[in-house]
């Protein structure tokens, strides 16, 4: 039945939005001893996606950047980060390798294919910040704790703050962490004004070219991107 549901979906705003709604329930109420349903993350989207004008808001906010821009023309893909066993092969303080150990250990599977072509700006765009969300944790310093996600919105936020998925991401830590976890408040909102305070300090990370920092330690690149971990 919520297959069917889904398909009909792709046309209907009502039921998109149902399914928004049902993925937040399913991440909030979810046992955090499973491994997380990126599905239902991908659900989430749907409270925006068919808002034109945040579409549009989106796709202005990134191309004012001139690397941005040049970033979206050319396409640019991850080449050097799916094949693990390659990843594996690296030295244990590289990028490459702490990202390969990043998906093993929390039991990730990138919800579509690194380099997946995408027909136009605002679908590149998305997939880029999906792709490279995974990333941002190891160069972070940052695990997918409920602290570490709430940092990851936060510095994400602060670089672009039209991508309003990660707001979902964080309203969805906020609300699991003060109605089922009963968490420490103050911690997450804590990681989410650090989060911020690095992003305005950091270079945007959109740009970056992550293909040609697969062999550096992750030190090294925290130094090219100028941030610093947060224990």
């Amino acid at each position: 039945m919520f297959n069917y549901l889904k398909k009909r979906a792709m046309n209907n705003l009502i039921l998109r939005k149902f399914i928004a709604w049902h993925a937040f329930y399913r991440l909030v109420t979810r046992d955090l001893a499973a491994p997380i349903n990126f599905n239902y993350i991908c659900r989430l989207y749907y409270f925006s996606d068919y808002n034109k004008q945040w579409r549009a808001n989106l796709v202005e906010q990134v191309l004012a950047d001139k690397a941005c821009q040049e970033v979206v023309k050319d396409r640019t893909v991850l080449k050097r980060y799916d094949d693990r066993e390659y990843l594996r092969t690296l030295p244990q303080t590289t990028l490459g390798f702490l990202y390969a150990k990043h998906l093993t250990d929390n039991e990730i599977i990138p919800i579509v294919p690194l380099n997946t072509k995408c027909n136009n700006d605002f679908h590149y765009i998305m997939h880029r910040f999906v792709m490279h969300h995974d990333l941002y944790h190891i160069v972070l310093g940052q695990d997918i704790s409920l602290r570490g996600e709430a940092y990851i919105s936060g510095f994400t936020v602060a670089q672009f703050p039209a991508y309003t998925q990660t707001s979902f991401h964080l309203v969805t830590t906020i609300f699991r962490g003060a109605a089922v976890e009963l968490f420490d408040m103050k911690e997450i909102y804590q990681a989410v004004a650090q989060g911020f305070e690095a992003g305005e300090k950091a270079k945007p990370f959109f740009p970056v070219d992550w293909d040609s920092l697969v062999e550096l330690t992750v030190d090294e690149v925290r130094e090219k991107v100028n941030v610093s971990r947060v224990e």
